[in-house]
């Protein structure tokens, strides 16, 4: 009997030794409640740094900041959404979250910077900037899914951003290398992909910087530019393939530039049923009909100098904004009255980011 006993609680030590290293391994904060959380924030330190590492953060129904898992980082990582299941990369893993639970599964290579990462058709698709291939090209690694198993691709060009009309991938390739050009294409996906260009955009890669992720509605492409010093919105009819540029807001500077960029691309444009908003690195929102043309403006942080970070999430008809500063608060804002609906202060004091960047802000509960 005695002997049983021993064995016992041998097993039981054994089961909870494991047990914690595993959740060390994980770094996922246990007394975290996902299911009912307001948020999520992820932080990262960047691809210059030897050694990365992130944070992903939940924003708890009681407006608490909590660490919710640490990760090896990645620069500008994204969270996104399959069905019920969230999904964050660092640069070696693939974290799955549904409700609280988590599962982290190893990635078939290292990442280091996201691209662009979605769900198109109910499937999985994900897009780095990988590197230097050899000494004279460079590589974007691609990912999707297909039949239930991730497949991979190596594009030998650089993309600086992408989009999709819910069935293909679009992408825009930068070379700067050979004939200066910003050219737009279209990849197909299956078992294997069909990669091919549709459109030149410029022929001069410094003066045509598109800024943000590229939506689609009726075969209309659209993304936010910036041509020679003006901002515009950017309109591609996938149809004809004819292009155009509605400049809105003209800047002085490079400087001038810099200060309205949003705070990263995948957030900076969103699309309802009938209008497209652009939120920029002021705080200053606008909407745009679908012919492209500016129809309302709002201010939604004037003091907007005094935060470190100033993030939206699109959440359909409404956005949210994370303020980060001495005081920190989430405001919303209904897209339709372009109005400012209500502010909810949030608690920081267990956010400690040292060297990381916010790179994404997402709304799991609205309010």
């Amino acid at each position: 009997m005695k002997k049983k006993h021993i064995l016992l609680i041998f097993f039981m030590a054994v089961f909870i030794v494991v047990a914690v290293v595993f959740s060390l391994f994980i770094g996922r904060n246990d007394s975290v409640d996902v299911a009912n959380a307001k948020g999520f924030l992820y932080y990262s330190t960047s691809a210059t740094n030897f050694v990365t590492r992130g944070s992903l953060y939940v924003i708890n129904d009681e407006n608490e900041v909590q660490k919710l898992v640490k990760t090896d980082g990645m620069d500008l990582g994204q969270i996104y959404q399959q069905d019920e299941m969230f999904i964050l990369n660092d640069n070696k893993d693939t974290y799955f979250i549904h409700n609280d639970e988590i599962v982290k599964e190893k990635r078939a290579d290292t990442e280091h910077t996201t691209i662009f990462l979605s769900v198109i058709d109910g499937k999985r698709v994900e897009l780095y900037n990988h590197g230097y291939i050899d000494q004279a090209t460079y590589g974007s690694h691609l990912y999707w899914e297909h039949d239930g198993v991730m497949q991979f691709a190596e594009l030998r060009y650089f993309i600086s951003t992408a989009g999709s009309d819910g069935k293909s991938l679009f992408v825009i390739e930068e070379d700067d290398e050979e004939n200066n050009e910003i050219i737009l294409r279209q990849i197909a996906l299956d078992q294997t992909i069909e990669d091919k260009p549709l459109l030149v955009l410029a022929d001069d890669v410094d003066n045509y910087l598109i800024m943000t992720d590229m939506l689609a509605k009726d075969n209309q492409l659209y993304y936010i530019v910036n041509i020679d010093y003006d901002y515009a919105l950017g309109k591609v009819d996938l149809n004809t393939m004819e292009q155009s540029e509605t400049p809105f807001l003209e800047v002085k500077n490079n400087d001038d530039i810099a200060e309205h960029l949003p705070s990263k691309g995948h957030s900076g444009i969103h699309m309802t049923d009938d209008f497209i908003y652009f939120y920029d690195g002021t705080g200053m929102l606008y909407q745009f009909n679908l012919e492209g043309n500016l129809i309302e403006t709002l201010s939604t942080v004037p003091d907007y100098h005094e935060y470190n970070d100033i993030f939206p999430a699109w959440d359909d008809e409404t956005l949210y904004i994370f303020k980060n500063g001495d005081d920190s608060t989430i405001q919303s804002v209904n897209l339709l009255d372009m109005a400012l609906q209500s502010e909810i202060d949030i608690d920081t004091k267990n956010l400690k980011v040292n060297e990381q960047f916010l790179y994404d802000f997402k709304i799991i509960n609205g309010f």
